[in-house]
């Protein structure tokens, strides 16, 4: 072939495609080399090429780390989906973040020590207060919604 006839096959399916030449690459190391559990949660869209391609460097745990992926991911979802339930029954009035600040600010420094402050690991900036909290500070008129 002369130089102007040579094709770069890669480059014209990923232009077809949409996606970046890499991840073409990616894909023809997935389809020869992944777990067959692997492939179908690709195709399900469950799982990214990227990642799935990471999985590919250590072929013993690939699996684990497929699982891993998955017990995460679904509670995750669980977490979302009852956090969802109490967003739907929220109060007609929303909450205010600094209302609520100053209403802690201005609680009983006693009551304070008494509130359970954790950390959970969930997208975006969340601050959930408890329904046993919010009464108690209204009930106080430390809180007025």
């Amino acid at each position: 072939m002369t130089e102007a006839d040579k094709l770069d096959v890669r480059s014209e399916i990923a232009a077809v495609a949409g996606v970046s030449t890499g991840n073409v690459s990616k894909v023809k190391q997935l389809l020869l080399q992944a777990q067959p559990a692997l492939l179908q949660a690709l195709r399900e869209g469950e799982v990214s090429i990227h990642r799935a391609s990471i999985w590919l460097r250590k072929p013993k745990q690939q699996l684990d780390q497929f699982r891993l992926h998955q017990n995460l991911r679904g509670i995750t979802r669980k977490v979302d989906s009852l956090l969802q339930a109490h967003r739907n029954s929220a109060r007609d009035e929303p909450l205010d973040l600094q209302r609520i600040l100053d209403a802690l600010v201005a609680m009983d420094p006693e009551r304070k020590t008494s509130i359970l402050v954790a950390e959970i690991e969930i997208l975006g900036e969340v601050l959930l207060i408890s329904t046993g909290l919010r009464q108690a500070l209204t009930n106080q008129g430390e809180f007025q919604p």
